[in-house]
């Protein structure tokens, strides 16, 4: 099977030559001028377009014509998309604005200069990574993660490499956070076809049943995302994958690289059984945060370099503080030491016999101070 091939979804097929062409150069919503197109999907298209109110290029994702024609639809992403203008966070792309007009909709975003991992993999000579090369990644997408459950309250229910850009200063941002779930609840309702917010083969399987959202549907995909990173697919991808979900056990990763023919150097086993936590059927298994997987890395970390902790260097003591006499020893900066002689010199002589005493400076006797002299009458100077 190709990398290359994706076959088109339900959503995909249904939709096609919904969306109006736009042209350079197009001015939009008396607001943006349209530049080129950045992606298409299922759920709409996206152009670079550049705003003439603030001077800055934004990524405008316009919606499928059947979501313009459906008020509700409209006014459900109309309010999403001020739920999630709250949220702020380095590793997550903000949402700016929604517009619209007789003819279009769309949601203007932050836009992020790069390439999606799905993209980045597939230039791979092997088509996957190695631990080490996404380990900075995925600590950032779990902070990401961390901080949208707790602080923002908001699931994402898409999570998946093709929504994961990669910057040109090498950072990660998580796409369509808040309002990839209500494009498909939307669609799903419009078209009245069964479509599941989500793709499906990094569904939970509670996900797939269409059950409410819940912080352990990202969990579940943060696994399914790991596990393709490494081994070039996710871990359903042939077959009856819906049926797989919920029935199916997953394969390690090793296993599945092998009978994949990507052979690389071997996974450590902290990965495996961070992936193997997180694909677990019932979420009472998967790890209850996202904090929890980063842990998780970090002790990955610390085992590659033989138990020592990962280039924290407030952490490492100074080599003179593992020398010197039992009971003590040097202090970790050389000028401390000499900041105790000198408190030991000029310490109060109150206090116990202080063998420095000899080395203490004689103080120079105060001059004598003379009043000044008196004039006499007779004009005789006369002291006191």
């Amino acid at each position: 099977m190709d990398d290359g091939i994706n076959l088109p979804t339900q959503e995909q097929r249904l939709t096609t030559g919904t969306f109006r062409a736009f042209s350079p150069e197009q001015r939009l919503f008396n607001r943006y001028l349209i530049r080129q197109e950045l992606g298409r999907g299922g759920r709409g298209v996206v152009w670079l377009a550049q705003d003439m109110r603030l001077f800055c290029f934004v990524a405008l994702k316009f919606l499928a014509d059947e979501l313009v024609r459906e008020p509700e639809a409209l006014q459900e992403l109309r309010h999403e998309t001020l739920v999630s203008r709250k949220i702020t966070h380095p590793h997550i792309m903000r949402i700016y604005d929604f517009e619209q007009d007789d003819s279009a909709a769309a949601i203007s975003m932050e836009y992020v200069e790069g390439e999606t991992l799905s993209q980045l993999r597939y230039k791979r000579e092997r088509h996957c990574f190695d631990t080490d090369e996404i380990r900075p990644w995925m600590l950032q997408l779990s902070e990401a993660l961390y901080y949208a459950h707790s602080v923002a309250g908001i699931v994402h229910r898409d999570l998946k490499p093709s929504n994961l850009m990669i910057g040109i200063d090498g950072r990660l941002k998580i796409t369509d956070f808040g309002i990839a779930s209500v494009i498909a609840d939307s669609m799903s309702r419009v078209t009245r076809t069964q479509i599941v917010s989500g793709t499906l083969p990094y569904m939970s399987p509670q996900q797939a049943l269409g059950d409410l959202p819940r912080e352990s549907d990202d969990i579940y995909s943060f696994g399914a995302v790991i596990y393709e990173l490494l081994t070039s697919r996710p871990p359903f991808f042939r077959g009856n994958v819906a049926a797989q979900i919920h029935t199916a056990q997953i394969p390690p990763m090793a296993v599945r690289r092998k009978e994949l023919g990507r052979e690389g150097p071997p996974i450590p086993q902290v990965w495996e059984d961070i992936v193997s936590s997180c694909l677990a059927k019932s979420p009472s298994d998967r790890p209850a945060t996202a904090k929890v997987i980063a842990d998780w890395l970090e002790k990955g970390a610390r085992d590659s370099l033989g138990g020592r902790p990962a280039m924290d260097h407030r952490r490492r003591k100074s080599a003179r503080s593992r020398v010197g006499m039992p009971g003590w020893s040097w202090p970790s900066r050389p000028w401390s030491s000499w900041g105790i002689v000198g408190w030991m010199i000029n310490r109060p002589s109150q206090l116990t016999p202080n063998p420095l005493r000899w080395f203490r400076p004689r103080r120079r006797p105060a001059p004598l101070r003379l009043h000044r002299p008196l004039v006499h009458r007779s004009r005789r100077p006369r002291f006191l």
